[in-house]
């Protein structure tokens, strides 16, 4: 990610929390976006832990109005 759509969310339409899913890839990976069958359910658990502590983050300190 380039970070584009980030700058341009927060100056255009003033979003303050904006956020790139990524997945496990292929930099430092010997399998690229293409994972073995066990690696599927814990990059599951981690997708999912990652968006449970942004939430989180988001609803502890909100965006000033």
């Amino acid at each position: 990610a380039s970070g584009g759509s980030f700058d341009t969310s927060l100056a255009l339409f003033n979003i303050v929390y904006s956020q790139a899913l990524e997945l496990r890839g292929p930099q430092g990976s010997a399998y690229g976006f293409l994972l073995p069958a066990n690696q599927i359910i814990p990059q599951g658990q981690e997708f999912v832990a990652g968006l449970n502590a942004f939430f989180e983050y988001v609803l502890q300190n909100p965006a000033p109005n």
